[in-house]
């Protein structure tokens, strides 16, 4: 019993850390419609991400806050 509980512990932490470690949004012009292919990068970082047709993106393993996004 104590096995699994442990594994349910550690599956659900693990699931939180990722859950936290997670950033989407929607890139929009000034006229309020989708930029498609806009590039999206965290500063000083290697991390980037292109936002799709709908101008939604995701980025996953963000560094510690706080962090500038450059698009």
């Amino acid at each position: 019993m104590n096995k699994i509980l442990f594994t349910l512990l550690l599956i659900v932490s693990s699931f939180l850390a990722t859950a936290q470690s997670r950033l989407s949004g929607t890139i929009k012009d000034e006229k309020g419609q989708p930029v498609e292919a806009a590039t999206i990068k965290i500063k000083n970082t290697s991390r980037t991400t292109v936002a799709d047709a709908k101008g939604q993106f995701t980025l996953t393993g963000l560094p510690s806050l706080p962090f500038t996004l450059q698009i």
